[in-house]
């Protein structure tokens, strides 16, 4: 059986290598758990070269779950590390093996672009399974999106109230799909307030620009406040540091929903 669901010439590129580093030395750093407690989600194709970047910043594999679409692939991962749990399915199916709300840390690696079908219930659906204080890395392509089928044209409006904040090295049309992202995370409905915390991009082995976001998924009552140790000015930090810049972070509250009695709308 063929154990390739990626491009031929694999995974093991200088550019790859340097954004698993990226990924899983940001997971670490923001985790709301010690990483060594961390229940995890990663996508590590045949090569399982993310396996070793996440445990070399702390992730143990026995709480690790491995997510690839054929089950070829994750039985070649358990034959070496027996104690993680795998998945041997789509994405998109994932939620019918792993427990709902259990995972602190996931890197959803895709392939597609924001007007992808499988791209948006992929990201939903793993929203699904964080917990309510947890991080996420998000992966998609560059490309280009279709825009009614995507809400592109919903997130370029918000896109455009942040133009006096840029995020670092994006311009508009990334902005509008770092956003759209963010939005396919809240649509799962179990997190009030998602924060992109950092963002950069990079050239894939089939020479494709891919566009990485980290987000903070907290689900909070109201607006965090920040305070001098508290776990949101952190996060503002980090995000002023890594990725944004300007008096503001980017974030999306919650939608006022009328069945909740405890939502109050803030200006």
């Amino acid at each position: 059986m063929k154990l390739r669901t990626g491009p031929d010439v694999g995974y093991a590129t200088n550019a790859k290598n340097a954004y698993r580093l990226k990924v899983w030395s940001t997971l670490a750093d923001r985790c709301p758990v010690r990483p060594c407690h961390a229940n995890t989600l990663l996508m590590p194709a045949r090569e399982g070269l993310e396996i070793d970047v996440a445990r070399s910043r702390g992730f143990s594999p026995y709480r690790m779950w491995i997510l690839d679409r054929n089950p070829a692939v994750v039985a070649v991962h358990k034959r070496r590390w027996p104690a993680i749990q795998t998945v041997g399915r789509e994405l998109i199916r994932a939620e019918e093996k792993i427990p709902g709300a259990s995972l602190h840390a996931a890197n959803i690696d895709l392939c597609g672009n924001v007007s992808s079908e499988l791209t948006w219930f992929g990201i939903r659906n793993t929203a699904r399974l964080m917990a309510e204080d947890s991080v996420i890395a998000v992966t998609v392509a560059r490309g280009r999106e279709r825009m009614l089928e995507s809400g592109v044209t919903w997130a370029e409006d918000i896109a455009r109230r942040h133009q006096a904040e840029p995020l670092t090295g994006t311009d508009m049309t990334d902005r509008t799909r770092l956003l759209n992202v963010g939005e396919f995370l809240r649509d799962a409905g179990r997190h009030r307030w998602v924060m992109l915390i950092r963002t950069f991009s990079y050239c894939s082995s089939g020479r494709i620009t891919m566009l990485v976001g980290i987000y903070w998924l907290h689900n909070l009552r109201s607006r965090p406040q920040p305070g001098e140790n508290s776990r949101y000015s952190r996060m503002i930090a980090f995000a002023l540091q890594h990725g944004l810049v300007g008096d503001r972070i980017i974030e999306l509250g919650p939608y006022p929903r009328e069945e909740d009695p405890d939502f109050v709308e803030e200006d």
